[in-house]
């Protein structure tokens, strides 16, 4: 009988050498087998390894890789790996997703991929995938870089770029972890006469262009209420270094197409800021789950914002 009728012996084995070995498996099962002791959803590491497989199959193949050069101790068996793992998808959602055994993002400027393996990439994948920022623009000098990779990543990467001198930048939403950091980005823009675009999308749909432009017609504003409900904890301290939480990743959105409005009315600046309601976490105080502000502006007497980070939908 064939091994590969067994659903866990279906994957191919598409590269090997003493240092690196590429998997790609077909079926789950596969997954769960080759992810073993790996924190991966597809493998199976919080059930209905299924359907996250599936999910994440439909949109290109699964690459597991072995780093034969050191082991690792396996996330929640306790079993020594004579190699390492990562896992890449280069073509799930907007910008890919390259994790290490224990599913978190990796950084890759800190691994050091044999230059054999980058080749075997580049010659599997068209457009072609670099691992960092000088190998990329080594080999092509693009007019549009766009930086999509997650918040931590942000400050370093867009400095990087913005110092190639590409004609434009577009940078992922939210700018920066923080005020800070946004203005050392906003510097290097100006030192090397970059522009940076940053992809609040809300201001180029059809639906928020037409109340830009309605406004304007309606007569005096006097207020302007503006509503968030995520899931997500609103803010939280100790993520403060991965911006994991919804006032950035959302309540961003919501500012800025506020800005945007009135920046119809010719009144793009708020001030005065006061906290009228502030909800913290039960267990953790330190966790805010809720707060609302009011603003004002030369045009809008009051501007509220509300976010919720208790919603259950």
């Amino acid at each position: 009988e064939n091994e590969k009728d067994d659903p866990k012996n279906d994957f191919d084995i598409v590269y090997d050498s003493s240092e690196w070995r590429i998997a790609v498996p077909h079926t789950w099962q596969a997954d769960e087998k080759l992810g073993e002791g790996c924190r991966w959803c597809t493998a199976g590491a919080f059930g209905n390894g299924e359907y996250y497989f599936k999910t994440y199959s439909e949109s290109g193949p699964l690459w597991i890789n072995f780093d034969k050069r050191k082991s690792e101790i396996g996330w929640g068996n306790g079993i020594e790996y004579p190699y390492t793992r990562y896992q890449f998808c280069f073509e799930y959602g907007t910008r890919g997703e390259m994790m290490d055994s224990r599913d978190d993002s990796i950084k890759v400027d800190e691994m050091v991929i044999p230059q054999d393996v980058l080749d075997f990439y580049a010659s599997k994948n068209s457009p072609a995938i670099f691992f960092n920022v000088d190998e990329l623009f080594l080999h092509c000098s693009p007019d549009i870089a766009v930086i999509a990779v997650n918040e931590e990543f942000h400050l370093d990467t867009a400095l990087k770029v913005i110092s190639k001198k590409p004609r434009l930048v577009i940078l992922e939403k939210p700018v920066a972890l923080n005020v800070s950091d946004a203005k050392k980005i906003l510097k290097q823009s100006k030192k090397y006469s970059v522009p940076v675009l940053i992809n609040h999308e809300r201001r180029f749909a059809v639906d928020y262009k037409l109340a830009y432009d309605y406004i304007n017609k309606i007569g005096d504003v006097q207020k302007i209420n503006a509503s968030l409900f995520s899931g997500m904890k609103l803010y939280d301290p100790s993520e403060e270094k991965t911006g994991f939480y919804s006032l950035l990743h959302d309540g961003t959105h919501l500012i800025d197409i506020v800005l945007y409005l009135l920046e119809s009315l010719k009144s793009p600046e708020i001030s005065k800021p006061v906290i009228t309601g502030l909800v913290k976490d039960k267990k953790d105080k330190k966790i805010i789950r809720a707060f609302s502000a009011n603003f004002s502006s030369k045009k809008v007497p009051d501007i509220s914002f509300f976010m919720s980070g208790k919603s259950r939908f």
